[in-house]
Formats: structure tokens, sequence, C-alpha cells
């Protein structure tokens, strides 16, 4: 007996599909196309120089950032001081800096800073009153010279 050996052709054929070739002139000349699917082809086929290109701008933007903003030099010598830094560790230059912002009058040469640059008792205030004056008083802390600085007067004891 002979055997019947299935053909092999097959019901369906297998059509190759026409291959497309779209170019960006013929995209960008087609008056069918919107603006949006002209941007995505364009994006499409130009995807790796966009990216490249929006990383450079966006590295770009934090350097010129971090280059102005550590070039930048404040004028105010208070600028490393905290509201609670005893009055004692203030500077002559800052002291000199809030009076003539405050009050645009020139501090003699020989003051030494006084009851404004003494901190006895931490960061506490202590008037120069009965028992403690001279050295035992104090304005105690950078916040509380910026608070009293506005009287104006160098010889301010706290009272």
């Amino acid at each position: 007996m002979s055997k019947i050996h299935p053909s092999h052709q097959s019901k369906y054929i297998s059509v190759q599909p026409p291959i497309l070739q779209l170019s960006l002139e013929s995209i960008y000349d087609s008056p069918h196309h919107t603006f949006y699917t002209k941007f995505c082809f364009f994006y499409d086929k130009y995807k790796r120089i966009f990216n490249l290109c929006t990383i450079l701008l966006i590295v770009s933007i934090i350097i010129i950032i971090v280059i102005f903003t550590n070039n930048k030099k404040s004028d105010n010598p208070c600028s490393n001081y905290f509201p609670e830094d005893y009055s004692s560790s203030v500077s002559r230059e800052c002291f000199n800096y809030l009076w003539l912002r405050s009050c645009k009058v020139n501090i003699p040469t020989n003051f030494d800073g006084g009851w404004w640059l003494r901190s006895p008792n931490g960061g506490r205030m202590v008037p120069c009153t009965g028992l403690t004056i001279g050295s035992k008083c104090g304005s105690g802390s950078y916040k509380l010279i910026s608070t009293y600085i506005y009287t104006c007067n160098l010889y301010f004891e706290g009272n």
C-alpha cells in the first residue's frame, strides 16, 4: 500500500506586507499630518540626540546655579551667627555692622563692647543693676543684641 503524504501547500498564502518608507520630508510636506504627528515622527527619529541635549541642558543649568550661588559673598559679618549664640562670641565687626545699620552713628574706636558683648549667664540677659555690675552683667545672646540695639545707646545696660 502506498501512503499518501499531505501536500505542502496551505490554504493561506502569506504575503509580505509592503515596505513603507517614510521620510521626514514626506511627513512635513503632507497636509494630512498634524503637528503632533510630525513632532512624534521627528522625536522618534532623533530620540538619542534630543535626550542628550536635554541632559546637557539640565547639567549646564545646575552648574551655572552652583557657580553663581557659591560666588555670592555676603557683606554681612553677622551672617554666621545664630540667635542663640553667646554675645561674647559676637565679633566687633558684627556689632559695628548691626549698630551702623540701626543707629547710623559711628562707634568710638575705644569702645570695648561693654554690656553688649558680654554673656555672664550663658545666653540669658543680665541687666546691670544692684549686685550684677561690671563684668557680671551682659546682653547674653546675639538675639538679644539685635533686639535691644534699637535703643542706640552704647552704654545701655539692660534696664
